[in-house]
């Protein structure tokens, strides 16, 4: 299956985007545009941004659910979702889910390779960082 006739196509994901599960994930959808979404239980916080081609860039979000999902690229705010909205859940006893993928999503159902795709940092949700930390780091490989 050719990359640009996927309907979307998964850079990273911890389950997030699945009703089975809690989890962040990033997704490139049609052309320039990406989602990244957050689901902690019934809750989903998602937001739209356009990312540039040909180009490194740098994609910091924050996230907690009383102030919701910001979404930085290159250091300035592009995008936010404060308020998440409800989605549908189903509560289970194993989550199948526990591993962070990169290159597609978590359920492993397509063959979706990814180029260019490079995680520079992880950093723990209990981890503040100021703009200007997020400013630091943009475009930088």
């Amino acid at each position: 299956m050719v990359y640009d006739q996927l309907p979307h196509h998964y850079i990273i994901s911890t389950g997030g985007q699945s009703e089975q599960s809690n989890g962040i994930y990033l997704r490139k959808n049609c052309g320039t545009e990406h989602e990244i979404g957050v689901g902690i239980d019934a809750s989903l916080w998602k937001a739209l941004f356009h990312l540039p081609v040909n180009s490194w860039t740098h994609v910091a979000l924050t996230f907690s659910q009383s102030t919701g999902l910001k979404v930085y690229v290159d250091g300035q705010l592009v995008t936010s979702d404060l308020s998440g909205s409800e989605r549908f859940y189903v509560k289970t006893d194993f989550n199948q889910f526990a591993n962070i993928v990169v290159g597609q999503s978590n359920d492993l159902s397509l063959d979706q390779s990814s180029s260019g795709v490079a995680v520079w940092k992880l950093t723990h949700a209990d981890t503040a960082h100021s703009k200007a930390d997020l400013a630091a780091h943009a475009g930088k490989k």
